[in-house]
């Protein structure tokens, strides 16, 4: 299924969209997700709304109006600044500036070694733990260390519950990012999500090498510019979950996991500073 992505910044943006009055009066005061530049999550935005964005195999996202992509056979992520796309992804509320995407990797690996960017890696997933979540984390920081030379994400154990629930609530919603968007407990400040994959192990040798395939925003275009009203729902879906998977204000990562009754296993990835 298509992987979804949100975050709080991307998440205002959806709601500019779908409501363009309101966004019309916010124009000469504070802008949804207030702070500074969006950095990849879209959760600095009132947690009423959400979407959540997706592409293809790795992003299921929702319109502009808030509505996730349908089905489980999408992935949804969310922006890190707080505002989801067609699924919002959750996160803080304060936005955060980040670097534009593929200008500012550096030549220096997460481990503090020499490491040559390659954000078009595909990888083999390494060996399993056992522990599904941990093994999640560990194929996220794969891509993180290996792919962009940034430091590795922590794993946010306090944060398991929460992505557990979001993965249930979805798919009993049968949206992505539905829970982000009802803001049913604290998810941080960006949020990718698989839904209805076939299993786990999908999740982690599929769905997520997918998401970092999605790559980098164009040259020139910025974070900030691609989760922004105008470009959301072309620039920011194609790209949401690489921006947050990426995203180097990011520092710990909770993954959730869902398996319905048919099979289908949905699973969240919750992203925070």
């Amino acid at each position: 299924m298509p992987a979804l992505s949100t975050t709080r910044d991307a998440f205002a943006a959806l709601l500019c969209a779908a409501l363009a009055a309101a966004c019309a009066q916010s124009a000469s005061g504070p802008e949804f997700g207030s702070g500074t530049a969006n950095q990849g999550d879209d959760a600095s935005v009132a947690p009423a709304a959400a979407a959540d964005s997706g592409a293809s195999s790795e992003d299921a996202s929702a319109g502009a109006n808030g509505m996730a992509a349908s089905g489980g056979d999408t992935d949804a992520n969310a922006p890190a600044n707080g505002k989801p796309q067609k699924t919002p992804d959750a996160g803080g509320s304060t936005s955060m500036s980040r670097p534009d995407a593929g200008t500012s990797m550096s030549s220096t690996g997460g481990d503090g070694g020499p490491c040559t960017v390659n954000l078009s890696c595909m990888l083999a997933p390494p060996a399993s733990t056992g522990d599904i979540k941990q093994d999640c984390v560990n194929r996220v920081n794969q891509f993180r260390t290996t792919c962009a030379c940034l430091k590795p994400l922590a794993r946010w154990t306090d944060g398991e519950a929460c992505a557990d629930m979001d993965a249930q609530y979805d798919a009993m919603k049968m949206v992505g990012h539905a829970g982000a968007m009802a803001n049913i407990c604290p998810w941080g400040q960006a949020q990718d999500e698989c839904p209805g994959d076939p299993s786990e192990s999908y999740v982690i040798s599929g769905c997520l090498q997918q998401m970092w395939s999605e790559g980098p925003p164009p040259a020139g275009t910025t974070i900030a510019q691609c989760e922004s009203q105008q470009m959301i729902a072309t620039c920011y879906e194609m790209h949401g979950h690489f921006i947050n998977m990426s995203n180097p204000a990011m520092n710990k990562i909770a993954c959730g996991f869902y398996t319905t009754s048919s099979g289908q296993v949905w699973a969240a990835q919750n992203l925070s500073p």
